[in-house]
């Protein structure tokens, strides 16, 4: 079924834009050569997630040394219609022990965040109460991740220059998706999103 309202047009010309798959992004730093995530951790992974499975009640992730749960938030939408807020976010924040050397570069103080955020952009949540019908019961969210590190620049790590990197899993990412997680945001075919099934109406 085609949605012509004026909001489905909104919704699909935001989310092309900005629901972009972001890979492992570019890392931002001072001082020193541009970091990217593809080196951290010398994982030969574009992202810390070595593996990530995405089921009814959340994402794990697997990387190197750790594994991270994630559920997805819950969402009470008759409280978030009635009092016109926006949908909730969840996160989980890792500090990872790992002191790696990577080329003759060593990464310290790793921190990870995970997080579910909608993919439905906040100024396009004033439209919701129209999209509902459309998705199911169902809501569609992207799995985010962002990262802050030091790198070494001296042989005892007494001086460093921090930095930051960022991306998105998306549904081709996992390998083990059900067909019913996996959310075409964007109306071309193309899963970039999944499906938070944890939606009281």
């Amino acid at each position: 079924m085609t949605i012509s309202s004026r909001p489905l047009l909104l919704l699909s010309l935001a989310l092309f834009f900005l629901v972009v798959p972001a890979g492992s992004g570019t890392a931002s730093q001072t001082g020193a050569d541009a970091v990217t995530s593809d080196d951290l951790f010398n994982t030969g992974s574009a992202s810390f997630c070595d593996v990530v499975h995405i089921s009814r009640t959340g994402g794990v992730c697997q990387g190197e040394g750790f594994t991270a749960e994630l559920e997805f938030p819950n969402i009470d939408l008759a409280d978030v219609l009635s009092r016109n807020e926006h949908l909730p976010l969840s996160e989980v924040t890792l500090f990872l022990p790992h002191v790696v050397v990577v080329n003759g570069e060593t990464r310290r103080n790793v921190s990870l965040i995970l997080r579910w955020e909608p993919a439905t952009p906040e100024f396009l949540q004033m439209h919701l109460a129209e999209y509902l019908p459309y998705w199911d019961g169902r809501v569609p969210y992207r799995f985010i991740w962002l990262a802050q590190y030091e790198v070494c620049t001296s042989a005892d790590c007494s001086d460093s220059v921090h930095a930051n990197d960022r991306g998105e899993y998306l549904p081709s990412d996992v390998s083990d998706l059900r067909d019913d997680l996996a959310a075409d945001i964007n109306f071309n075919g193309v899963p970039a999103a999944f499906w938070n099934v944890n939606v009281n109406p």
